[in-house]
């Protein structure tokens, strides 16, 4: 089965936000059915400028049973 990665972004005066996979604009939600390593990237920012930036990797697995791994990284402007 595909993987669905969901993005929330919550900030009372949020300025703008940023998804990319696999370097392509990317919208919270969508399906990901594609076997390899994949890197979900997320930028946003506040009105007053404040920056914050969120990375996972994961993996889909290619064979007939689905694998996934996954790893995260935060960092908080």
């Amino acid at each position: 089965p595909p993987v669905v990665p969901v993005i929330s972004i919550q900030d009372v005066h949020l300025g703008w936000s940023a998804t990319a996979l696999d370097s392509h604009a990317f919208i919270s939600g969508t399906a990901v059915a594609t076997a390899g390593i994949h890197v979900l990237h997320v930028v946003a920012e506040d009105a007053a400028g404040n920056r914050s930036t969120a990375s996972v990797s994961f993996s889909i697995g290619g064979g007939t049973e689905p694998a996934l791994t996954a790893a995260k990284t935060w960092s908080l402007g």
